[in-house]
């Protein structure tokens, strides 16, 4: 069974942080956020540790809104401690970018990986739909989806 871990390591890329604020009228956005706020709650409460990198940092940086840019950032704070960039996670991305996701998917999955996350979660379905096609030991999920077959 996946997700053996007793306290599991999720690794929440740059849409996550961003669902909460995005437009709350359609009802998928609306659920996603729920769930990734009840996955970011849980991390606060020590059930999950939600890992975190300089690439979603640079990704919120980059958000042209500063009143969503401030909101995103102060969601993105409640994670863990950033994760050390090493060479290895350069060498993964490029490797998964060749192999058709986008730069900063590729990083964010490198990331993950290296780092044994038990889960990476996107609100992206291109990056699922992607990922689905590559041979991987770490599953690419939706919150919604983790929320709902995982936790």
């Amino acid at each position: 069974m996946l997700y053996q871990n007793i306290k599991p390591k999720l690794y929440l890329d740059t849409c996550c942080y961003n669902r909460p604020f995005d437009d709350q009228e359609q009802d998928k956005i609306r659920i996603e956020a729920e769930a990734v706020l009840s996955i970011i709650a849980r991390g606060e409460l020590g059930q999950l540790d939600i890992l975190k990198s300089g690439v979603i940092f640079d990704e919120i940086l980059a958000i042209p809104y500063p009143d969503k840019q401030s909101k995103v950032l102060n969601l993105y704070g409640s994670a863990s401690p950033s994760l050390s960039y090493h060479q290895v996670i350069g060498d993964l991305a490029l490797d998964f970018h060749q192999k058709g996701l986008g730069a900063y998917d590729a990083t964010h999955l490198a990331y993950a990986k290296h780092y044994h996350a038990d889960v990476l979660l996107t609100t992206d379905r291109k990056f699922i739909n992607t990922v689905r096609n590559l041979d991987l030991d770490i599953p690419v999920l939706n919150p919604l989806t983790y929320m709902t077959e995982v936790l």
